[in-house]
């Protein structure tokens, strides 16, 4: 019996390691995360030339569970035991396909979570893997390594990766968009208060500043806030005032600081201070 240890393994070593033959051509790997902190995994190894063994042992760091098996797209015998899937082979093999999944094997740091593994294939032509994010799920930072291609199939963030063979790791922290979309909303909750806040402040303010000042006064002042810059009988005209008594408000308000008379021949501007 020919031992193939075919190791990849989620947060932990693993390697590959063959014999003369047989040869693996290219090497395809799915890892999809779920919310619970499980990862399903499915592996494909194709064969340069077809394989025989009687049986083939793929050796894990943690137990597998729903294990599903198959050679050439048939289902095949195994077995599990402990942290090995053992295949038996009756007939030549050109393409080896696993999947299963495997429990808490990964990181959660706060808020965000942490997916890890090491791999290492020694007699591939080429490793392709990809890395599924949970629904619901965005990327922390950037992946590592660099990732070939960044891509979505409309529900999940999809990280894919083209190896060359030898040592190799995954790296990809990803945490919940909804925790993003509450700190969202509790920013734009705090940025309504504080608008309030300042709305009612200046109300305040403004109600303070007018109290003790006569209707004429308030309305005086009102007015020439708003505008900055009036004449007085533009002031007169609008507010309803006789010139004496336009004149007798101005000349109040001027000697508090809160306007300035500016005279212009016959005319006086008025500026807001």
């Amino acid at each position: 019996m020919k031992q193939l240890c075919f190791a990849l393994v989620l947060l932990a070593v693993a390697t590959v390691t063959i014999a003369q033959e047989p040869i693996i051509s290219d090497v395809s790997i799915n890892f999809v995360a779920f919310p619970d902190m499980s990862v399903f995994q499915n592996i494909t190894f194709s064969f340069s030339n077809p394989f025989f063994d009687n049986q083939l042992e793929y050796v894990l760091l943690y137990p597998p569970r729903d294990v599903v098996v198959m050679a050439d797209g048939r289902s095949i015998p195994f077995g599990v035991k402990e942290d090995k899937i053992i295949i038996f082979l009756n007939q030549s093999i050109t393409r080896l396909f696993m999947s299963f999944f495997a429990d808490d094997v990964i990181f959660q740091n706060n808020d965000v979570n942490h997916f890890f593994s090491e791999v290492e294939i020694s007699d591939a032509g080429k490793v392709n893997a990809k890395f599924f994010l949970p629904v619901g799920y965005t990327l922390h930072d950037t992946p590592s390594p660099a990732p070939t291609l960044l891509s979505s199939d409309g529900r999940r963030i999809i990280v894919a990766w083209e190896l060359s063979p030898g040592p190799g790791y995954f790296s990809v922290k990803y945490s919940s968009s909804r925790s993003f979309n509450a700190w969202l909303v509790i920013a734009m909750c705090l940025l309504v208060i504080v608008v309030l806040l300042l709305y009612f402040y200046f109300v305040k303010v403004k109600k303070a500043l007018l109290h003790g000042f006569s209707e004429d006064e308030q309305r005086t002042i009102i007015y020439v806030k708003h505008h900055k810059i009036v004449y007085q009988k533009q002031l007169q005209q609008e507010l309803g005032f006789s010139k004496a008594k336009a004149t007798r408000v101005i000349k109040k308000l001027e000697e508090k600081g809160l306007i300035r008379k500016e005279e212009l021949g016959r005319a006086n501007k008025i500026h807001s201070l």
